[in-house]
């Protein structure tokens, strides 16, 4: 689907990642048919949980194509803006730059065991640490690395890409590491 010959678009919602089970939540979001930002606030989410949308972009023959799903956890209440989802991947470093104790956060949105790894790769691609490998199933979780490589040695300061893989999906952030 390109932004040509583009009727608009419409989103759909649903309580799981199923399209079945969404609903069409937004009247036609005209295209622009050129390099255009669009937006769309939905106000009628039902509950607090996890929320799951698709974006329908229909061409002006009538054609479809959906895109999605994108997850996002929606907390009413807390006077705090709801946190994103992006599905199974890592959410956050913390404190980044680090010396030498690093905070990795991670979500893993599925619903049977995934076999679940964190690995820590130097500037060169070399690794430097296997931090976990495991299996795992719909989690919000974090680990700490201690700066450390797999023969128990502290790593030097530098660039490192910390790289998660849940069974098929994977997820890579940059840390710097500062002593």
């Amino acid at each position: 689907l390109t932004e040509h010959n583009l009727r608009g678009f419409y989103i759909n919602r649903g309580p799981t990642e199923l399209l079945t089970h969404a609903i069409l939540v937004s009247p036609l979001i005209a295209a622009a048919n050129a390099p255009f930002s669009y937006n769309f606030e939905d106000r009628e989410i039902p509950s607090d949980g996890a929320w799951y949308y698709w974006l329908q972009g229909i061409d002006l023959q009538g054609n479809s194509q959906l895109f999605g799903p994108v997850g996002v956890n929606v907390s009413t209440g807390s006077g705090e803006p709801p946190e994103p989802s992006l599905g199974t991947g890592i959410t956050s470093l913390y404190p980044n730059p680090f010396s030498p104790n690093l905070k990795i956060s991670y979500e893993i949105i599925e619903q049977n065991p995934v076999l679940f790894t964190i690995r820590i790769y130097n500037s060169r691609g070399q690794l430097v640490r296997n931090l976990v490998r495991t299996t795992k199933e719909n989690c919000k979780e974090s680990i700490f690395w201690d700066g450390k490589d797999d023969s128990g040695t502290d790593c030097s300061s530098g660039i490192y890409l910390i790289y998660m893989q849940a069974g098929s999906k994977e997820s890579h952030k940059k840390a710097i590491m500062i002593k």
